[in-house]
């Protein structure tokens, strides 16, 4: 108990003398704030991401563009375990755990939205307007060079992902329709 009154007794006369200020309890409010949408958006990057790498398998199949959006998502499920080692549900915990329960997070809320049509709409949106940036990532996987709108998913597949609609004129062996 002694030592705890000498540690106070220092850090007052420090705060006294001017070496150490207070600061205000809005900046760590502001703080933790930056702190936890920094968290939030690296983890719904990383599940977005995640869903689109199983979306554009079923779409295109494997490409080497998908190598690059697998380091993506990995940089965030590492950004946000970095973030979240600030609070108290993980610093408490063993590094290894919360990296653990971040990966499981992104990989079941991936899983629910990679099973919505969430990414055939946008694919469907992004074909129709021409998005510039989006668009080369929403690419149907046919082999179709020029502008063309993938089919829907038919009312008989049980999965709500897209077939990409192709049916056999390309070179790739799909057709599609142009815009």
């Amino acid at each position: 108990m002694n030592q705890t009154n000498d540690v106070a007794q220092k850090v007052i006369a420090k705060i006294m003398t001017g070496k150490v200020k207070m600061k205000p309890k809005v900046l760590f409010a502001f703080q933790t704030a930056v702190l936890v949408l920094l968290a939030g958006v690296a983890m719904v990057l990383a599940v977005f991401l995640t869903s689109f790498i199983g979306f554009a398998l079923k779409v295109k199949g494997y490409s080497h563009f998908l190598i690059a959006i697998i380091l993506a998502v990995v940089l965030f499920i590492v950004l946000a375990w970095v973030l979240t080692k600030r609070f108290p549900a993980f610093y408490k915990r063993p590094l290894l755990l919360g990296l653990v329960i971040i990966f499981i997070s992104v990989a079941m809320v991936s899983l629910a939205v990679f099973s919505t049509p969430l990414h055939q709409k946008i694919m469907e949106y992004v074909q129709q307007n021409n998005v510039p940036i989006v668009t080369p990532f929403y690419e149907c996987g046919c082999g179709c060079s020029t502008n063309h709108i993938c089919g829907s998913p038919k009312a008989s597949d049980i999965s709500p992902q897209p077939s990409c609609g192709c049916s056999g004129d390309s070179s790739t062996g799909g057709s599609c329709t142009v815009k």
